[in-house]
C-alpha cells in the first residue's frame, strides 16, 4: 500500500505534516530529535582552569601558566573555574598586588573592585589595563606559585578614529606627510602644553599673551625684524631685573617720545632734537661738542666763535 503524506492534526492540539498523536498520548512519527537550549554563557577573553598538576591552564593553551600579552587602555575579562588555586594580579616580582583596574563579578552578579577583587577561584575577573601600567606584571596564586607572566604594551592604532578622551602616557608623534594637526576645543575648553624643555618651530602663533614664568623668551628670527606693537591704549614695557642692553636700536626714530635713563652712553651716531637734563640737570662729559647758536641766557653754553668775537671786541675796547 503506498504511503500518502498528508498533514495530520490530532484533537489533542498537535499539528504537523509528519506525525499523529492518539488520545493516550502515543506519538507516531518517522523520527524524533531533541534540542535543549544551552545555558547562557558570557564570552571572555581568557578562561583559566587547573591542570592535573595544580597549575594554571588557559583554555586553548597547552602549556601550563602561559604568558599573556595585554594592551594599555584595553579591558580584558578572565573566567575562573579553579579548585585549589586562586587568581591574583601582582607586580612583576610578585611582592605586591596590582589592584588598579581590577574587578571581580561572582556568578550571582556581585561585583568587587581593587584588593577585594583579588584571590578569586570562580566568577569573572575584569582587568581595565591602565594607560600607565608597567611593562610587566604577573598573575599568581596567593602563595606566590604557580604564576604566569603578563607583558603589557601600548596599542598601535592605524586609520581614522574618534575618541571622547585620548590620553597618551608616552611620546606622541604625528608625522603624516603634508598633514595638519588641529587642537580646537570648543566652549570653555583649553589647550595646555607643559614641558620642562622643548621647542615650537616653523609656526605663526597668534595669542593674546605669552608668559614665561621661569625661563627666557628668546626671539631670534633669521633675516626678519621683531615688531612689538601694543594696540589701542596698550604700552610696550621691557623691564629687566638686572642690567641689560639694547644694541643697534633707533629709539624714537619715527615718532619721538620721552625717556628716562640712569645712564645713557653713545659711542657713535647722533642724538638729534634732544633736551639733555632739561628737567633735572646733571653732569656730562663730551670729547667734542658743537654749539651752533649764541647763548641767550646767563647759563647758556657759548660756542668758540661767540667767545672769540667778544674777547676781540673787549680787547679793542680796553686797548689791550
Amino acid at each position: 500500500m503506498p504511503i500518502t503524506y498528508n498533514p495530520f492534526e490530532s484533537e489533542h492540539g498537535f499539528k504537523s505534516t509528519g506525525f499523529t498523536v492518539d488520545d493516550q498520548g502515543n506519538i507516531t512519527a518517522r523520527s524524533l530529535s531533541f534540542t535543549i537550549a544551552a545555558e547562557d554563557e558570557t564570552e571572555t577573553d581568557y578562561a583559566f582552569s587547573e591542570s592535573g598538576a595544580s597549575q594554571f591552564r588557559e583554555t586553548g593553551n597547552d602549556p601550563d601558566n602561559p604568558s599573556l600579552t595585554l594592551l594599555r587602555g584595553v579591558r580584558y575579562t578572565i573566567a575562573l573555574t579553579l579548585s585549589t588555586l586562586n587568581f591574583n594580579i601582582s607586580n612583576e616580582d610578585g611582592s605586591a598586588l596590582y589592584n588598579t583596574g581590577v574587578s571581580h563579578t561572582t556568578t550571582n552578579n556581585v561585583t568587587t573592585t581593587g584588593a577585594a577583587a583579588q584571590g578569586k577561584s570562580t566568577g569573572i575577573v575584569t582587568f581595565d589595563v591602565p594607560i600607565d601600567a608597567p611593562a610587566a606584571l604577573r598573575y599568581t596564586n596567593s602563595t606566590g606559585a604557580p604564576f604566569g607572566q603578563i607583558a603589557i604594551s601600548d596599542p598601535v592604532i592605524t586609520g581614522n578614529g574618534s575618541f571622547n578622551t585620548l590620553t597618551v602616557a608616552g611620546n606622541m608623534n604625528a608625522l603624516g606627510a603634508d598633514a595638519s594637526i588641529r587642537l580646537q576645543p570648543t566652549g570653555l575648553g583649553s589647550v595646555n602644553i607643559s614641558a620642562s624643555t622643548g621647542s615650537i618651530e616653523g609656526l605663526a602663533i597668534t595669542t593674546p599673551s605669552i608668559t614665561s614664568t621661569s625661563g627666557l623668551i628668546d626671539l631670534r628670527p633669521q633675516d626678519n625684524p621683531i615688531t612689538l606693537i601694543a594696540r589701542g591704549s596698550g604700552i610696550v614695557t621691557i623691564d629687566s631685573g638686572t642690567v641689560g642692553s639694547i644694541n643697534n636700536i633707533n629709539i624714537g626714530n619715527n615718532v619721538p617720545a620721552t625717556g628716562s635713563f640712569s645712564t645713557l652712553e653713545a659711542t657713535a651716531g647722533t642724538l638729534n632734537g634732544i633736551n639733555i637734563g632739561a628737567t633735572t640737570p646733571g653732569t656730562g662729559a663730551f670729547t667734542t661738542a658743537s654749539v651752533t647758536q649764541s647763548p641767550t641766557t646767563t647759563t647758556g653754553i657759548a660756542n668758540k666763535r661767540y667767545v672769540d668775537e667778544n674777547v676781540t671786541a673787549l680787547a679793542i675796547a680796553l686797548g689791550s
